[in-house]
């Protein structure tokens, strides 16, 4: 389909059986879509908005296209061409969204995706990765992972002068992480080692870089990790602080403030987090659970407590979560009144999820009043 082209209103209401919280399915096609991750945003500011990615065509094959909906599901159009897209991120004031398409960075207005080309790619011997999303820093520097035939790497493009510079060229990378507040960048790098580990992959070596946005130097950043693993992480909203998931066995999130002797822990006790995403204020964090699955969790960073949102069912009674692409991956809108996920449906295809946070909830973990529950989703007639 064309660039601009309406899709309708795919969306499904839904109904968490023990919590009662409405959960809106905003696609429902016969193909996969996913939400912008946990490492970055899915919704405008303003909550009028928000972006995937979704595969509009059927076949074996189809690209991920961009579209855009309203924050709560209605009104889906599509902002890409008909090829794939990757590296795809918002801009911080949510009026438009930069990806890699066709051989160059395009950027397309979110309300009435109006389309420019920033800039070609020209990047040599490397071509852009199918990384679901990119990095933009201090509203100017976008930065998008590479690959080549031998070799990955990341790239970064000022879209101001156009200039490409080559950031780092390795085994392999990941989790590209902007500071929302700036100027700091980080990223994994991947160096391979001989043989193979338990799973009968490659041995590696995992480092995590940080770099300043514009200078691109090196930046020595001490976030306390005390003798805890930290599994998966990221900034903790604008506030300069991060915060990440415990590695098993330990269960619950840790909060890092910068040269700090020891993290703060929470929620503890607590079931075993696995992705957490937070408000731009840093008041909220929004989690998935897995070993075993137990739902998708809201927590409160000053108060610590804890409630479960929903709990979408997992296939066959199936207890852990084991398809890559149907990883939840929760995230929250900028003020954390919205959350979005991805979950396979009944079907097993991926679909992306948004729950409107009721009032009573945020109100009860603002007090030691936090609630626990275990539960399912029913879908719900006429929405």
């Amino acid at each position: 389909m064309p660039r601009g082209q309406y899709c309708g209103t795919e969306r499904i209401q839904r109904l968490d059986r023990v919590t009662g919280i409405p959960v809106v399915q905003v696609t429902s096609m016969f193909t996969p879509s996913v939400h912008m991750h946990y490492e970055t945003v899915t919704f405008t500011p303003d909550n009028s908005w928000m972006i995937f990615l979704s595969a509009r065509s059927t076949g074996t094959g189809a690209p991920m296209n961009l579209v855009r909906a309203s924050s709560d599901g209605k009104d889906i159009v599509q902002l890409s061409g008909d090829s794939a897209v990757s590296n795809v991120v918002m801009a911080e004031d949510g009026s438009a969204a930069f990806y890699m398409q066709d051989g160059a960075v395009h950027r397309t207005e979110i309300r009435t995706a109006k389309d420019e080309i920033v800039v070609p790619l020209r990047t040599g011997e490397f071509r852009p990765h199918g990384a679901t999303h990119g990095m933009l820093s201090m509203g100017r520097y976008y930065f998008a992972e590479l690959r080549s035939n031998s070799c990955a790497g990341i790239g970064r493009w000022d879209l101001e002068t156009g200039q490409f510079t080559e950031v780092i060229r390795c085994d392999n990378t990941g989790h590209l992480k902007a500071n929302p507040a700036g100027p700091e960048i980080s990223f994994n790098v991947y160096e391979y080692r001989e043989g193979t580990n338990e799973k009968g992959t490659r041995n590696f070596v995992k480092t995590e870089e940080y770099r300043h946005a514009e200078s691109l130097e090196r930046i020595e950043v001490t976030f306390p990790k005390g003798r805890h693993g930290i599994a998966h992480s990221y900034w903790l909203g604008g506030t300069g602080r991060y915060q990440g998931t415990l590695q098993w066995p330990e269960r619950g999130i840790a909060i890092m403030e910068r040269d700090a002797p020891e993290p703060e822990i929470i929620p503890s006790p607590g079931p075993y987090f696995w992705h957490s995403g937070s408000s731009y204020d840093g008041d909220w964090i929004i989690a998935d659970t897995n070993f075993p699955y137990e739902g998708i969790w809201l927590v409160n960073v000053t108060t610590g407590k804890k409630e479960l949102l929903c709990r979408p069912p997992l296939p066959d009674g199936a207890d852990k979560v084991d398809k890559p692409l149907a990883h939840p991956h929760p995230n929250l809108s900028h003020d954390g009144s919205r959350a979005v996920f991805t979950f396979s449906d009944d079907r097993s295809i991926p679909q992306v999820f948004v729950v409107e946070i009721p009032g009573d909830v945020r109100r009860r973990l603002g007090t030691r009043n936090g609630a626990t529950r275990e539960g399912g989703m029913e879908s719900q007639v006429g929405f």
